[in-house]
Protein backbone atom coordinates (compact mmCIF):
# COMPACT_ATOMS: atom_id res chain seq x y z
CA UNK A 1 0.00 0.00 0.00
CA UNK A 2 2.87 2.41 1.01
CA UNK A 3 4.59 2.43 -2.48
CA UNK A 4 1.15 2.47 -4.43
CA UNK A 5 0.75 5.77 -2.40
CA UNK A 6 4.43 6.76 -3.26
CA UNK A 7 5.11 6.33 -0.03
CA UNK A 8 8.55 5.22 1.64
CA UNK A 9 8.31 1.99 4.37
CA UNK A 10 10.15 2.58 7.65
CA UNK A 11 10.19 -1.21 8.93
CA UNK A 12 10.97 -2.61 12.35
CA UNK A 13 11.62 -5.70 10.90
CA UNK A 14 11.47 -8.74 13.95
CA UNK A 15 12.03 -11.76 11.82
CA UNK A 16 14.40 -13.01 9.08
CA UNK A 17 11.86 -12.40 6.31
CA UNK A 18 10.78 -9.18 7.34
CA UNK A 19 14.35 -8.35 7.64
CA UNK A 20 15.36 -10.11 4.08
CA UNK A 21 12.41 -8.37 2.63
CA UNK A 22 13.21 -4.46 3.66
CA UNK A 23 16.94 -5.02 2.94
CA UNK A 24 15.96 -5.81 -0.75
CA UNK A 25 13.47 -2.33 -0.75
CA UNK A 26 16.57 -0.48 1.05
CA UNK A 27 18.48 -1.49 -1.94
CA UNK A 28 16.28 0.48 -4.47
CA UNK A 29 15.59 3.66 -2.28
CA UNK A 30 12.06 2.35 -0.98
CA UNK A 31 12.51 2.00 2.73
CA UNK A 32 14.62 2.05 5.54
CA UNK A 33 14.97 0.15 8.68
CA UNK A 34 15.24 0.37 12.48
CA UNK A 35 16.72 -2.25 14.33
CA UNK A 36 14.00 -3.41 17.15
CA UNK A 37 16.53 -4.25 19.64
CA UNK A 38 18.44 -1.36 19.67
CA UNK A 39 15.45 1.56 18.63
CA UNK A 40 16.36 4.85 18.92
CA UNK A 41 13.21 7.55 18.39
CA UNK A 42 15.33 10.16 17.19
CA UNK A 43 17.47 8.05 14.99
CA UNK A 44 14.36 6.83 13.61
CA UNK A 45 12.66 10.14 12.89
CA UNK A 46 16.03 10.91 10.99
CA UNK A 47 15.43 7.61 9.00
CA UNK A 48 11.92 9.24 8.03
CA UNK A 49 13.23 12.60 7.44
CA UNK A 50 16.03 11.20 5.09
CA UNK A 51 13.29 9.16 2.80
CA UNK A 52 11.13 12.37 2.81
CA UNK A 53 13.77 14.24 1.19
CA UNK A 54 15.55 11.57 -0.51
CA UNK A 55 15.66 12.35 -4.36
CA UNK A 56 16.44 8.92 -5.23
CA UNK A 57 13.35 7.93 -2.75
CA UNK A 58 10.68 10.41 -4.56
CA UNK A 59 11.79 9.23 -8.21
CA UNK A 60 12.02 5.28 -7.41
CA UNK A 61 8.06 5.79 -5.41
CA UNK A 62 7.02 7.25 -8.79
CA UNK A 63 8.79 4.30 -10.77
CA UNK A 64 7.08 1.81 -9.06
CA UNK A 65 3.86 3.46 -8.21
CA UNK A 66 3.38 3.74 -11.94
CA UNK A 67 4.82 0.13 -12.49
CA UNK A 68 1.96 -1.19 -9.52
CA UNK A 69 -0.76 0.60 -11.79
CA UNK A 70 0.55 -0.67 -14.58
CA UNK A 71 -0.12 -4.19 -12.97
CA UNK A 72 -3.13 -3.61 -11.91
CA UNK A 73 -4.80 -2.26 -15.57
CA UNK A 74 -2.96 -5.51 -17.05
CA UNK A 75 -3.56 -8.41 -14.77
CA UNK A 76 -7.18 -9.67 -14.44
CA UNK A 77 -7.94 -9.47 -11.55
CA UNK A 78 -6.51 -5.70 -11.44
CA UNK A 79 -9.96 -4.22 -10.45
CA UNK A 80 -9.94 -6.62 -7.20
CA UNK A 81 -6.25 -4.78 -6.38
CA UNK A 82 -6.92 -1.71 -7.26
CA UNK A 83 -10.23 -1.44 -5.33
CA UNK A 84 -8.12 -3.20 -1.72
CA UNK A 85 -5.32 -0.54 -2.37
CA UNK A 86 -7.94 2.70 -3.21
Amino acid sequence: HCIAKEKPIIAIPTNLEQHLHVNQLKKQYLAEAENPDNFDTERFIGKIEQLEKSNETKSQMALMAKEIERIREENPIGALIKEITS
